[in-house]
């Protein structure tokens, strides 16, 4: 049987510069990134560097001059999750003829018939 997967995506970014060596670790932050969806039931598959081109080197280093090396844009991550699909849905109960969710409201039924008094 194949399971089917769904997945998802976060972008963390980081400050560079002065502003970003004082505001913390990188790893902290991408730690807590993973606990969060860790506890919504997403498993990472993959984390990417994010890849910047020349336009955006250049203008990093516009801004580095520009706040005379307080602030810049820095290099982030592409983290990609998946999970089994339905992992968030709410289990399914079977009852006499179909599945219901398992949190649903059902009626009760009579399993023998009484006797008229």
């Amino acid at each position: 049987m194949k399971v089917q997967k769904e997945n998802s995506l976060a972008r963390l970014r980081f400050t560079g510069g002065i502003i970003g060596l004082l505001a913390g670790s990188q790893f902290v932050r991408l730690q807590k990134v993973i606990a969060v969806k860790n506890s919504a039931g997403w498993n990472v598959v993959e984390v990417l560097p994010e890849d910047r081109n020349l336009i955006v080197w250049v203008f990093r280093i516009v801004l580095l001059v520009l706040t005379l090396g307080l602030w810049t844009l820095s290099t982030g991550y592409i983290l990609i999750f998946e999970r089994p699909s339905g992992a968030g849905q709410t289990p399914l109960v079977k009852t006499s003829n179909s599945l219901v969710p398992a949190n649903a409201r059902r009626e009760p039924v009579l399993s023998a018939p009484g006797r008229p008094a």
